[in-house]
């Protein structure tokens, strides 16, 4: 069983939120969401229990750059 359970946020030294997610028991699982120093978001990915599922998706200057698959961790088309 891991550490780390819930929701959490990393902070920029600027106090904007760099990264957020959710723990369940270790592991990353939900979505997580980074975040550029200015604010803006720079990429959203899904994880389910520790392993990237799913879509993740890179903005640039607040539109969608481009779009991935994975499965088991592992991109797919």
């Amino acid at each position: 069983m891991g550490d780390y359970h819930g929701d959490y946020r990393i902070y920029y030294p600027n106090g904007k939120v760099r990264e957020k997610g959710t723990y369940k028991l270790g592991e990353l699982d939900g979505t997580l969401e980074k975040y550029n120093e200015d604010g803006s978001l720079y990429i959203v990915e899904r994880y389910q229990m520790g392993v990237r599922s799913g879509k993740a998706t890179v903005f640039e200057q607040g539109q969608k750059k481009m779009e991935f698959d994975f499965y088991g961790g592992l991109p797919y088309e």
